[in-house]
């Protein structure tokens, strides 16, 4: 979480992983660049409140590049 506080572009990510941790969403999902030095990226997080005794979030992040780059997505 730290690292999502840590700048402008990461408070969504930030809010919305919270809002999971805290019990107030179930899940939480964010298109967001992660540009490389020669070419653009573009992955997408999701995240999906543990159910138990012990609160958790589990967080996956997947490559969506080419479905972006194909024209069949839409960059935030």
């Amino acid at each position: 979480l730290a690292v999502c506080g840590g700048s402008e572009e990461g408070q969504p990510a930030l809010t919305g992983l919270r809002a999971v941790l805290e019990g107030r969403e179930q899940r939480f999902q964010l298109t967001y660049p992660c540009h490389g030095p020669a070419t653009p990226r573009w992955f997408v997080m999701n995240a999906v409140r543990l159910r138990g005794p012990e609160p958790g979030v589990v967080v996956s992040h997947f490559d969506v590049t080419p479905w972006i780059a194909s024209g069949r997505g839409t960059a935030p």
